[in-house]
């Protein structure tokens, strides 16, 4: 169960992060932090393929849910 809520967790950030970085985001976010958003946004996609491959339908829901989060931080930030 704690493995499920872990999944869940990382993706949904890796969703969050999965706001593209374009020039727009490079004025106000360092390339450091794109980096970083980039690295999670990757993250939550592989545990978004493997919550769907085991079809744990819960975990799909919250790693989704993360990575609107996530997204919505980045454009909150570095637009």
């Amino acid at each position: 169960m704690f493995k499920k809520i872990v999944l869940a967790s990382a993706a949904a950030a890796l969703l969050a992060l999965s706001v593209p970085a374009s020039p727009a985001f490079a004025s106000k976010c360092s390339p450091e932090e794109i980096k970083e958003f980039d690295h999670k946004r990757e993250e939550l996609f592989r545990y978004l393929e493997h919550a769907k491959k085991e079809h744990n339908n819960a975990a799909v829901k919250n790693i989704e849910r993360d990575m609107d989060k996530l997204n919505k931080y980045v454009r909150q930030k570095c637009e």
